[in-house]
């Protein structure tokens, strides 16, 4: 495997790809659908943090099963 990113998102350890964007700057691949795992980790922790609230809102579809975790889990 190539070059990789560690990051901990809610306890959960992960390794992703390093994506080349040009030659002067890369980023760090991140997919959240089918981890399930980093999804309701991730939607209790924010549940724990967000103050109370009617709807939850996702900024784009990637966003939709953790909006749909935290709606289940709170």
């Amino acid at each position: 495997m190539g070059e990789v990113y560690k990051i901990n998102i809610a306890g959960c350890e992960r390794e992703l790809p390093i994506c080349p964007l040009n030659e002067h700057m890369d980023i760090a691949g991140f997919v959240m659908f089918s981890d399930v795992e980093i999804t309701e980790r991730a939607a209790q922790a924010l549940l724990a943090k967000c103050p109370e609230h009617a709807v939850i809102v996702p900024a784009g579809r990637q966003g939709i099963p953790l909006a749909y975790a935290m709606a289940r889990i709170g």
